[in-house]
């Protein structure tokens, strides 16, 4: 058997299998069923893996009464089948048939799995990231398909993400729906009803996978600048602010650089839920450049 695949290029002898690009049956991949998984979701195999096809249908072998077996051919041969148009000669031998095949019981072999050979009629590829998918258009083409991202997946996954991280610095809503829109943070809306918090905020393709993986980039810094923004303007109090300040005009003293390095990581492991890491980085590298070699 036979199935066209796309080959991906970054991985060493990986292919994809699209989805509703295989028939009926169940098929296997190094021993395990994957036939449901490939309804909805594509599928990637390696040279290396075992993909095998199993036939829904078992094949007939004989008929076998006792220790009498007769084969299918001959069993099939002895018509059983009369009716009124049937004469009487005819008549007489099927249920002579009928009489002799009695009692004898249909015999069948199991299926047994068969190698399946990939195909090569396209390629694709790796796009890096579990949100980037690529949509066969006009079936298989032997150019690079479209490569499409969903901001509502994209956008939630980084939510997610930001609300493990941050989860003893802010309030975090547990979203109710599959996008951004009306989630809140430290019990305020942040996101609002545009791109790409928002319901209407669709799929997005491209030829060049680089431009969707631009595009996953700048859909994740989004979601992070208005949780970021929320977190930190909670925290840093203004009495903090001047604290922080203070120090660093006392790091800024420091003749060395082991001694301000130490410094400097102890201010983050104190600060780190009041102050963003890139602020203390921007004093961290003007306090540098004032330093000799």
């Amino acid at each position: 058997m036979e199935i066209n695949v796309l080959k991906i290029i970054g991985k060493k002898e990986s292919y994809l299998i699209k989805t509703g690009t295989i028939g009926s049956g169940k098929y296997l991949l190094n021993g395990y069923e994957v036939s449901d998984l490939l309804k909805n979701n594509d599928l990637v195999i390696a040279g290396d893996d075992k993909f095998e096809y199993l036939s829904s249908s078992r094949v007939l072998i004989d008929y076998k009464k006792g220790n009498k077996t007769i084969s299918k051919e001959d069993y099939r041969s002895r018509s059983q089948y009369y009716d009124e148009d049937s004469t009487d000669e005819e008549t007489l031998r099927a249920i002579a048939n009928k009489k002799e095949l009695k009692g004898f019981e249909a015999r069948y072999e199991e299926p047994k799995p068969e190698m399946v050979l990939c195909k090569i009629v396209g390629i694709v590829e790796d796009t890096g990231s579990r949100f980037i998918s690529c949509t066969i258009t006009n079936r298989y083409n032997k150019v690079p398909l479209l490569y499409t991202i969903y901001p509502k997946k994209d956008s939630m996954d980084e939510y997610n993400l930001l609300a493990e991280k941050y989860s003893s610095e802010a309030n975090f809503q547990e979203p109710d729906r599959p996008y951004l829109r009306f989630v809140k943070v430290n019990k305020n809306y942040i996101f609002g009803d545009c791109y790409p918090f928002g319901d209407y905020s669709y799929k997005k393709s491209s030829m060049y996978l680089k431009d969707i993986q631009e595009e996953e980039v700048n859909i994740r810094k989004l979601v992070r600048e208005r949780v970021e923004k929320e977190v930190f303007c909670k925290n840093l109090t203004e009495i903090k602010a001047t604290q922080i300040l203070s120090q660093l005009r006392t790091i800024e003293k420091i003749k060395t650089r082991k001694s301000m390095a130490e410094s400097i990581a102890i201010l983050i492991g104190d600060n780190k839920a009041q102050l963003a890491a890139e602020i203390i980085k921007y004093f961290l590298v003007a306090i540098y450049s004032t330093l000799s070699l």
